[in-house]
C-alpha cells in the first residue's frame, strides 16, 4: 500500500503547473521569441496593433501566484511569436474539491485564479 501515497505525490506535483487556453484570431505563423522580448501591458498601447489571439491562464486551484500565472502567459505568448499581451481580467472561483485518501473522501477548499489577456502584434514591426 506504499504505492498510493507515492502516486498521490506524483499527481500532486505534476498538477501544479498553470494551464493555458489560446483562441487564435489570426493563423499566421510567426517565429517564436524569447519571453524577455514580450511586453506585458495593463492598458491599450498608444501605438497601432492588431489583436491576433485571446489567452486565458489558470492555476486550476493549485495556489500559484499571479506572478507565476503572468510568467506562464508570457511564455505562451513568446512561443506564439507575438509582441505583447494586454492583461485584462483576473478572476477567481472558489470550490470544494473532493480528494480521495484511502477509502475516504475529504473536502478541500480550492480557489482557481485566472489571468485573461489579448495577444497583440504591433503594426510598425
Amino acid at each position: 500500500m506504499r504505492v498510493l501515497p507515492l502516486l498521490a505525490l506524483v499527481f500532486t506535483l505534476g498538477g501544479c503547473a498553470a494551464t493555458s487556453d489560446v483562441m487564435r484570431l489570426d493563423e499566421s505563423t510567426r517565429i517564436p521569441s524569447e519571453p524577455s522580448q514580450v511586453t506585458v501591458l495593463l492598458d491599450e498601447p498608444a501605438r497601432d496593433y492588431t489583436i491576433i489571439a485571446m489567452i486565458e491562464v489558470s492555476d486550476q486551484g493549485w495556489g500559484l501566484s499571479l506572478d507565476e500565472l503572468k510568467q506562464s502567459m508570457v511564455d505562451e505568448v513568446a512561443a506564439l511569436g507575438r509582441d505583447a499581451v494586454i492583461v485584462g481580467t483576473t478572476t477567481s472561483q472558489s470550490d470544494t474539491v473532493l480528494m480521495p485518501v484511502g477509502n475516504m473522501y475529504y473536502g478541500v477548499n480550492s480557489t482557481e485564479k485566472k489571468l485573461i489577456g489579448k495577444v497583440v502584434v504591433f503594426a510598425d514591426k
